[in-house]
């Protein structure tokens, strides 16, 4: 079952990335996660920062299949640490939301911490 739920989300697939870690999801996943990262990096980065500037023009110009990389707006250990808690804040956020499929709280629940996971290991 999971290959076949992994060729349909790579057909309609958007994704972010930071270094070697991606988190693919389908275009309506990755545009909810990306809303979420705004207003968590509101929060932690400040309404004026390249990050929340960053995030806010991806949202606003989100389209099908787009590639959130994140590598140039996290340059370093300490701002990708900081994004690191911001995410998990934001997964926490998402969980909460009512308004996620089952494959979607399936995604939630399994690829969002990989993702998480992936970055961890590479700090």
């Amino acid at each position: 079952m999971r290959a076949a739920a992994e060729l349909c989300v790579r057909a309609m697939s958007a994704s972010i990335t930071l270094g070697n870690a991606r988190l693919i999801g389908t275009n309506g996943a990755i545009e909810a996660c990306v809303a979420v990262l705004v207003t968590q990096a509101q929060h932690a980065f400040g309404m004026e920062s390249d990050v929340t500037k960053f995030l806010i023009a991806r949202k606003e110009r989100f389209f099908p299949g787009l590639w959130v990389a994140l590598d140039d707006v996290l340059p370093d250990v300490v701002v990708r640490k900081k994004f690191l808690e911001m995410l998990q804040e934001s997964l926490k956020e998402m969980e909460g939301q009512q308004n996620w499929t089952e494959v979607g709280r399936e995604w939630l629940r399994t690829e969002v911490p990989a993702f998480i996971a992936e970055i961890e290991s590479a700090l």
